[in-house]
């Protein structure tokens, strides 16, 4: 393969040398859950693997997300839909930049920066569970990840899990945190702590976990 990573800041590398030291293969497939997943190729922490043969469930707001990746990543499944802790109709504010994107108004956090709102739009919003009852039915398979890049609300999209049935064996998740000290006392750290999750790697931007059973 030509490219060895596709996401803005490495994480599809780090993910995949994870797996190796636990004995996994990449090459022989494995399932994604991308929340927040932006676009098919650019800044795609999925991308690597669907080279390798995997294949998973793609979600985000953004107009025009699904035709895109219906058309480079035909195996995946897209919903142009947010999600959350409960099904429910939300305002989803939109930037300049697209990836900046959110259920979370970010006008006064851009302040002083390049980027501009753009406007807003209402989005439905669902739960993972809901997304993978109607999907994926059966248990998720291993290897298996949940990448979560959602500017902000995070720990909203982990709430709607049914985290009894649909078990990943690792979960990417951007947030804005500053050292690993910030990363053991907040609140996504702790809620996945007890579901059996330790943090693995963080890159600055994104911390990996990985689920002990």
């Amino acid at each position: 393969m030509g490219v060895n990573s596709y996401s803005q800041f490495g994480e599809d590398s780090i993910l995949k040398g994870l797996m190796a030291k636990d004995g996994l293969h990449v090459e022989n497939g494995g399932f994604y859950f991308d929340v927040g997943a932006h676009h098919p190729v650019r800044f795609s922490n999925t991308k690597i693997f669907y080279d390798f043969g995997w294949s998973g469930i793609n979600i985000d707001p953004n107009e025009g997300i699904k035709k895109k990746f219906e058309d480079i990543r035909p195996r995946d499944k897209t919903l142009e839909i947010a999600l959350g802790k409960q099904n429910d109709v939300q305002e989803f504010f939109t930037y300049d930049e697209s990836a900046l994107n959110s259920l979370i108004n970010r006008d006064e956090e851009l302040v002083d920066t390049q980027y501009f709102p753009s406007g807003s739009k209402m989005v439905q919003v669902a739960t993972i569970k809901e997304i993978l009852n109607q999907f994926h039915k059966e248990d998720i398979p291993k290897p298996s990840f949940l990448d979560i890049d959602v500017e902000g609300h995070e720990l909203e999209v982990l709430l709607g899990n049914d985290w009894n049935k649909y078990i990943f064996s690792y979960i990417l998740i951007e947030q804005k945190l500053t050292s690993l000290e910030t990363i053991q006392d907040c609140p996504v750290t702790i809620y996945l702590r007890d579901l059996g999750y330790k943090p693995m790697a963080y890159n600055g931007i994104t911390t990996i976990f990985k689920h002990f059973s």
